[in-house]
């Protein structure tokens, strides 16, 4: 093996081929949105290939597994790997080919697969590609068959199929089409059809537009469509292409005087609303928006489960409809595991994901707009009424810079600096006051610290925040000198 100057090698990695290309070796593969790498260099057909032999051989021979990918060449190329891998060690594949995750998901879960696989280019970096793995429910997978397949990836001890058992690769026929006829019934139809709802919306030139004309013409909606194709040269949004998307569907809705404007991301799982004045609603608030509407119109009794990040106005909110709030960590996979709960009604982060586990217990942009309707039409309100009618919410969020070697140090001072106050430990700290609470959180794939605070106003949140982050710096820059 090579290993090239100026290269990281993580503390406890296994280095078991050459870092040339690659900037660092690592100790773990995945990582908040799966695994992912820039294309060519950190995620590459070798890795894809091994990754989805030491998948296949987590998991019974003879499994099924569905892929699919968005419009990227690049997601294609790794996605042929991904394949590769799985029939070498006697997985069946059922490839989706071109489709949302959301179908991917559906897929998944109605046809007894063991798992899916989907491979996107990251949000806000074209030049990444990022693998998502789920289990038999259709969900992220957990971290401990995240830990089972890096096992197998690093000690490179995969299943070798004879040549009779090599897997064979399916084209399912219909699976859009069962996917939105499933989502169609786990709505009122009648009532969004009777409110003719005219709307505008950004396809984001991702798989949506494959799925979402359907949906959106047999709920009898008008629909004003942006970006309506996949585009393999726009499969992902930078901030400031985001920003350009929504000025522009904020005008669009101004000119066609519409109920409201979506935009659908590329991977057809995060919606972004504005209302029917043009005006956006950030993420934050359109959160407690959805916590609010479920309260009121879901007859599905159940929880509402939200991150620690979110402000305690959705207690607020939940509790005034006779519902009660059940706190996660941040990740994706803790989210959608709490979907899977059956006294829980709704799931929802703060970027534009939404989970309803009657449907599915993932994120899915298509019915979390379905959704929306159903709701808007159930109330009889606008929008914009509906968020004013919202208590505020003062929240803030920095960063601090922080070694990795000494984020276990900083978490301990943290910890004695909480010391006789209330605590909450399930992922971070989060220490609570008379006003509003500081949650001090380590990032898993940066080497910083991720301040997060609510106070009785935006100064006051700040302030928390900044107060935090001195003392991070504190006492990292302590130990460095």
């Amino acid at each position: 093996m090579k290993i090239y100057p100026f290269k990281t090698v993580d503390a406890g990695a296994t280095v078991n081929k050459s870092i040339i290309w690659e900037p660092k070796g690592v100790r773990t593969l995945f990582g908040r949105h799966g695994v992912k790498g820039l294309v060519n260099v950190d995620m590459t057909a070798e890795l894809a290939l091994h990754l989805a032999m030491a998948f296949g051989t987590s998991i019974p021979k003879d499994s099924h597994i569905a892929t699919s990918r968005d419009p990227n060449r690049a997601a294609r190329m790794i996605k042929r790997a991904l394949i590769s891998g799985l029939n070498s060690t006697g997985v069946h594949v059922r490839d989706l080919r071109v489709a949302p995750a959301s179908v991917n998901r559906f897929t998944t879960r109605d046809t007894r697969c063991e798992g899916g696989l989907h491979v996107c280019v990251s949000p806000f970096d074209p030049q990444s590609v990022e693998i998502h793995f789920y289990d038999s429910q259709g969900v992220d997978i957990s971290e401990p068959m995240q830990r089972s397949i890096e096992k197998y990836y690093f000690r490179e001890d995969f299943r070798r199929a004879f040549f009779n058992e090599v897997g064979e690769i399916i084209f399912p026929s219909r699976a859009t089409e069962f996917y939105t006829t499933a989502l169609l019934r786990a709505v009122d139809r009648s009532t969004i059809s009777e409110r003719h709802f005219k709307i505008v919306a950004d396809y984001a030139h991702g798989t949506a537009s494959l799925v979402m004309p359907t949906v959106a013409g047999k709920l009898g909606c008008d629909i004003v469509a942006l970006n309506a194709f996949t585009d393999e040269s726009h499969t992902t949004l930078t901030t400031e292409e985001l920003e350009l998307s929504m000025q522009q569907l904020t005008r669009t809705v101004d000119v066609f005087k519409a109920d409201f404007g979506i935009l659908i991301d590329s991977a057809g799982e995060k919606i972004f609303i504005v209302d029917e004045r043009g005006s956006r609603i950030s993420p934050d608030t359109c959160l407690l928006m959805m916590i609010d509407l479920v309260g009121r119109t879901e007859k599905r009794k159940g929880k509402v489960a939200v991150p620690l990040t979110v402000s305690s106005v959705a207690e607020e909110i939940a509790e005034a409809h006779g519902r009660k709030v059940v706190r996660t960590k941040l990740s994706r996979s803790a989210l959608m595991t709490a979907g899977t709960r059956s006294d829980v009604a709704f799931v929802g982060n703060q970027s534009g994901g939404y989970i309803f586990p009657k449907f599915l217990s993932a994120y899915d942009g298509l019915m979390s707009f379905a959704k929306l309707l159903e709701m808007l039409a159930l109330v009889d309100k606008p929008l914009s009424e509906v968020v004013a009618a919202l208590p505020p919410a003062h929240t803030a969020v920095k960063k601090a810079f922080c070694p990795w070697d000494m984020k276990g140090l900083v978490m301990r001072r943290m910890m004695e600096h909480a010391q006789g106050r209330r605590t909450e430990l399930t992922d971070g700290v989060k220490i609570y006051d008379t006003t509003g609470w500081v949650l001090v959180l380590p990032d898993p794939e940066e080497p910083i610290f991720r301040i997060y605070a609510e106070g009785e106003d935006r100064d006051a949140a700040l302030g928390q925040v900044d107060e935090y982050v001195d003392l991070v710096n504190e006492i990292t820059g302590a130990v460095a000198t």
